[in-house]
């Protein structure tokens, strides 16, 4: 016991180190809010109409490109807040001390409820920070969407081949042929193309009413799976699921399909 009112002393100068800290995240959450601000500034102007994006063409890559930095400005300081909550198991592991010389400090409660108070601030700001990084996920898929409707206007073949229909600029096939995920997506590879991604809800009702005259059945494979994380949904191409989705009752069942 001769040595705890040097470990309280410790102790009150880590606070002090909490706060500033916890001073410093906020200021890096004030700035984050600002970029995402801007983020969503830039993309409410790139809704113009197509024949101006045609006109703008080079000038949107240049904004894309600020946005793409933008994201990864906020991808480290997400990583750097993140570190920072790792060093919290530390912290419980002191007040943990703490309690078992309670009986003979009687001021050491009170310190114990500060660094409780500290601990749930913490908590508090981790929660923030996962919110901030599932806006910027979604932000991300926003932007690919964005990009991908780019690339169609001005990839998009004349025609489509025979069998296809053309959706958007993208042509589309139905095949009525019972297989698993994987070959689905193997057949599609084969043919030149990949299994379809709806991602949005025009794109979804079209490819319903694609697939109904072919088949009385009422499940076909898309392009969206969960096999590099179970319970984590990404597009063929990587891209995140992103804002839309059109889940069935009961669905994700996590019944080992992708």
């Amino acid at each position: 016991m001769h040595q705890l009112p040097t470990t309280i002393d410790a102790l009150r100068r880590h606070q002090d180190d909490i706060a500033t800290l916890f001073d410093a995240l906020e200021r890096s959450q004030d700035d984050i809010s600002t970029t995402f601000d801007a983020l969503k500034r830039d993309h409410d102007g790139m809704t113009t109409a197509i024949d101006a994006l045609k006109r703008d063409h080079d000038g949107m890559t240049t904004t894309i490109g600020a946005l793409k930095r933008d994201h990864d400005g906020m991808t480290t300081t997400i990583d750097a807040l993140k570190r920072d909550q790792d060093d919290m198991p530390q912290l419980c592991t002191t007040v943990d001390t703490l309690k078992h010389d309670k009986d003979d400090m009687p001021q050491l409660p009170t310190t114990v409820d500060t660094l409780k108070c500290d601990q749930d601030d913490m908590r508090k700001l981790s929660a923030t920070v996962d919110a901030l990084k599932l806006e910027l996920d979604k932000e991300r898929s926003r932007t690919t969407s964005l990009e991908q409707r780019i690339d169609e206007m001005f990839k998009a073949p004349a025609s489509c081949p025979a069998g296809y229909t053309m959706w958007r600029g993208i042509c589309y096939k139905v095949f009525n042929t019972e297989k698993p995920f994987s070959r689905s997506a193997a057949t599609c590879r084969k043919d030149g193309g990949t299994l379809a991604m709806p991602r949005d809800a025009e794109t979804n009702a079209f490819l319903i009413s694609l697939y109904k005259p072919v088949s009385s059945s009422d499940v076909f494979w898309f392009g969206l799976h969960s096999l590099r994380q179970e319970g984590t949904f990404e597009w063929m191409d990587g891209s995140a699921l992103g804002a839309y989705n059109n889940w069935a009752p009961g669905q994700p069942n996590n019944d080992g399909r992708p």
